[in-house]
């Protein structure tokens, strides 16, 4: 039974299937998030209010550019196109999530934000390096 799965795998590198895994789980994460944000008319409140409470500007438009960001750019990453623009994208979002509302008191939070950005972070610098 073992050799039937190592001929399987002939070719395919530990890596690549690591990358794969990480790279959907990541994108999946980002989706359902975006997702939630769009469509939970709770969820969508939710993020206004924080968005006030942290003084983000152009609430209305950022109300539906963010998670339209996080829902698209893990579509991408989950299908692996246009990889790098979209991790690009979500680090950039991760940031100014950090940055404005990360220190929230909520150390669970700020440390799942912390990983989810590392992830992504790899997940970029893997495709650069794939890509070159």
């Amino acid at each position: 039974m073992l050799s039937h799965i190592d001929n399987l795998l002939s070719g395919i590198g530990g890596a690549e299937i690591v990358m794969t895994v990480a790279r959907i789980a990541t994108g999946t994460f980002f989706v359902f998030s975006g997702y939630n944000k769009l469509f939970n008319k709770g969820r969508h409140q939710s993020l206004i209010e924080t968005f006030k409470a942290d003084h983000i500007p152009f609430i209305r438009f950022n109300q539906w550019w963010v998670p339209s960001v996080e829902f698209v750019g893990g579509l991408a990453i989950v299908i692996g196109l246009l990889t790098v623009p979209a991790a690009m994208a979500l680090i950039i979002l991760l940031t100014v999530a950090m940055a404005r509302d990360g220190y929230n008191g909520s150390a669970p939070t700020l440390r799942l934000m912390i990983q989810i950005m590392l992830m992504t972070g790899y997940i970029l610098a893997k495709s650069l390096t794939l890509s070159c």
